[in-house]
């Protein structure tokens, strides 16, 4: 009679043990669960977002090359076909010519 209540102690200690286990265990997973599906919705958007917005962004900047471009052009036109350069009057085409530069790379900026 003895060594059945003992039995039924161990047996009890055991699933008491079994159930706290059990329970720690599915604490864990469905934290470890529920970041994984974060995550993985994370790096999905961010795949997706990078998939529909890559197009426009290599527009955007194929734009703002020729436009960059277009000023590099200006600049050495202008330097070229001056004679004698005047440090003002060079200084003052160039700073409104970069000024206009930086005002359209501003719009590109807020528009895309």
């Amino acid at each position: 009679m003895e060594l059945e209540l003992e039995d039924q102690e161990d047996r009890s200690k055991c699933s008491k043990c079994l159930e706290k286990f059990r329970k720690v265990l599915t604490f864990l997973l469905s934290h470890i669960g529920l970041i994984s599906l974060v995550v993985g919705y994370c790096i999905m958007g961010a795949f997706t977002f990078e998939a529909l917005e890559s197009s426009h962004e290599l527009q955007v900047k194929r734009n703002m090359t020729q436009v960059r471009q277009a000023v590099t052009q200006y600049l050495w036109t202008m330097t070229k076909n001056t004679h004698l350069i005047r440090e003002e009057i060079w200084l003052q085409n160039t700073t409104y010519r970069l000024q206009e530069f930086e005002t359209d790379l501003l719009r590109a900026m807020k528009k895309g």
